[in-house]
């Protein structure tokens, strides 16, 4: 198990409160915009914003030990596993059928 940062970046704000990243930039915006009084708290490092991790604990009111790993997407397009058939608007073609 990996050590969690103090300084959590958005993507990884997003994935331990289950969210997208756009909801996590738009409550730090609204920290921002309403000077700490609404949002997500956000701190400026080397340019880019970053969470602070003991605050994202208060909010949630949880202790974050790990960080989930990333969603991995299933691929549209291309051939299915073991078959060769690739799936195409719906349909399906076969690499003979190419």
């Amino acid at each position: 198990m990996s050590e969690v940062p103090e300084l959590l970046t958005i993507d990884e704000t997003a994935r331990v409160m289950g969210v997208s990243k756009n909801t996590v930039y738009a409550d730090a915006r609204r920290y921002r915009t309403t000077n700490g009084e609404e949002g997500l708290e956000v701190v400026d490092a080397c340019g880019q914003m970053r969470v602070p991790r003991r605050r994202l604990e208060e909010k949630l009111e949880i202790s974050i030990d790990h960080i989930p790993p990333p969603r991995v997407r299933k691929a549209q397009g291309g051939p299915e596993p073991q078959t060769g058939v690739w799936r195409v608007g719906g349909g399906s073609v076969t690499a003979d059928g190419l």
